[in-house]
């Protein structure tokens, strides 16, 4: 386990791919994404006023988690109406509190990715997947001590009942894809 030189409460979670990195590293208390421009560059344009002389000058993007803006694009998310940014202490607290009764402090997880996911990749959604869910542990093994265990994986060809815009719809179905053809393991998270 990675971590910042004399900051125990620090963890890192970098991959490497195609010689660029991103990932995430906590610093004790504040949460650092890095992610390369052209997979953020988007997002960020809208934030930065000369975007082209940073996507120009950089290959990656550092930023504050506390930084991002919430929109609550995930169905599980409820958006706070207090506050439009991303509280990492917040959520690390809230996610304790879910996970205190986990039995064995381990969660198995099958992640699955859906064809626009897919398509944003260039075809590779298993790659940025387990990049992703490596920061996703990071999170949990870090800060609440609950291991996430890797179980399958799966990108889909054809998105089948998981074809909605509406993200409760989207829950629902993928709630009765998993129980009727993919069988639970724990948890499934769709990319």
């Amino acid at each position: 386990q990675m971590c910042i030189q004399d900051s125990p409460k620090s963890w890192v979670r970098l991959t490497l791919k195609d010689g660029l990195y991103s990932g995430a590293i906590y610093d004790g208390s504040e949460l650092f994404f890095i992610e390369p421009n052209t997979l953020v560059r988007g997002e960020v344009e809208k934030n930065v006023a000369n975007m082209n002389t940073l996507a120009n000058s950089s290959k990656l993007i550092i930023y504050k988690a506390s930084d991002v803006e919430l929109n609550a694009t995930c169905a599980l998310e409820i958006p706070n109406p207090n506050t439009s940014t991303f509280d990492y202490s917040a959520f690390v607290t809230d996610l304790a509190s879910m996970t205190a009764s986990v039995a064995g402090r381990s969660i198995n997880v099958k992640i699955m990715a859906d064809t626009e996911y897919n398509t944003i990749n260039n075809g590779d959604a298993l790659t940025r997947m387990l990049s992703e869910m490596n920061v996703v542990d990071g999170i949990f093994s870090q800060q609440v001590n609950v291991e996430l265990d890797i179980t399958d994986t799966l990108v889909l060809t054809d998105n089948g009942t998981l074809n909605t815009t509406n993200s409760v719809d989207l829950v629902y179905n993928l709630q009765t894809e998993v129980a009727q053809t993919i069988g639970n393991v724990g948890v499934t998270h769709l990319f």
